[in-house]
């Protein structure tokens, strides 16, 4: 004996509603039907066949052939024409340096073909750092193949003479370059004269630092207008007697206590700049035939 069944497929395979009957016999079981009903419907697509089947777009594919096309041509358009390509230098500050030296200096340092927004200016700043007594470097891009160098150069502020050699350096005490005859006579430089076991220096090397240099400097100017005394040179013992000797230019000398090496130390110099103006106006009338004067010690003055 048979039974008609009806079930709604919608609600169980979320496709389509479509009532079918089913027949079984009623003799099996619930168990027994269960694995004929649904292994039959498993294996087959329920789908209206009055309802057209489109296959599924796929824009994304041609929005990306699209981008890698339009991604080619701008490569090929940046890194194939020479647009681009570093053609002009412009080198701003200098005063003492060639510009063309300088400009020489950064096309050595980068490529033969260099492309402007590929350019690393730390190259640059260390190309021109190491080849010339400059400050500072600062590089610039003008777009599209413009390359623009602005260096601050170091000002020579003293002569210093190692030996038969002198060397300009700067308030920093970083020697510069060797120094011509004419900057060695030049009064606007301090001269500093190096009596000690000191090897040649080179481009670049600290001599001495620039607390010392500013202390120095004072000191010069404090005598020369307060003793009317003119100072030539200083002259620059082992740096380990911690003293100076100043060079007139009248031929006599003043020994100043004044350690190079210990710069923050030196916390006696007005007293000695005092003691000098002293012994001068009271004790000494004729300084035809003075020899030097001796301010280093606390309680007395000593000169000949």
């Amino acid at each position: 004996m048979y039974t008609n069944d009806e079930h709604s497929l919608f609600a169980r395979f979320g496709k389509v509603r479509c009532s079918v009957p089913i027949i079984v016999k009623s003799h099996m079981s619930r168990r027994s039907r269960e694995p004929l009903l649904f292994s039959r419907y498993r294996r087959r697509a329920m789908l209206n066949p009055f309802y057209p089947r489109h296959a599924h777009r796929r824009p994304w594919k041609k929005i990306g052939t699209i981008s890698a096309l339009a991604v080619a041509l701008f490569l090929g358009f940046v890194f194939g024409s020479p647009i681009f390509v570093v053609h002009a230098i412009q080198v701003q500050g200098t005063h003492a340096l060639a510009v063309s030296d300088i400009e020489g200096t950064i096309r050595s340092a980068l490529s033969r073909r260099s492309y402007i927004f590929l350019i690393r200016t730390q190259t640059v700043d260390a190309a021109i750092t190491k080849a010339f007594p400059v400050e500072s470097v600062t590089v610039r891009r003008r777009y599209p193949a413009t390359l623009i160098v602005t260096v601050q150069e170091r000002i020579p502020f003293a002569v210093w003479q190692v030996k038969d050699v002198s060397w300009l350096i700067d308030r920093r005490g970083v020697v510069l370059r060797a120094s011509t005859p004419d900057e060695v006579s030049n009064s606007a430089y301090l001269h500093f004269e190096d009596e000690g076991d000191r090897k040649t220096p080179a481009m670049g090397d600290t001599l001495v630092s620039a607390e010392s240099l500013a202390t120095i400097a004072g000191i010069k100017s404090d005598i020369e207008h307060a003793a009317g005394v003119a100072i030539t040179s200083l002259i620059i013992p082992t740096p380990e007697t911690g003293s100076i000797k100043l060079k007139t230019t009248e031929g006599w000398f003043v020994y100043f206590s004044f350690s190079l090496s210990n710069p923050t130390g030196n916390t006696r110099t007005a007293q000695q700049i005092e003691k000098l103006i002293a012994v001068l106006r009271d004790s000494i009338k004729d300084r035809s035939k003075l020899e030097y004067v001796d301010v280093r010690f606390e309680d007395r003055v000593y000169f000949k």
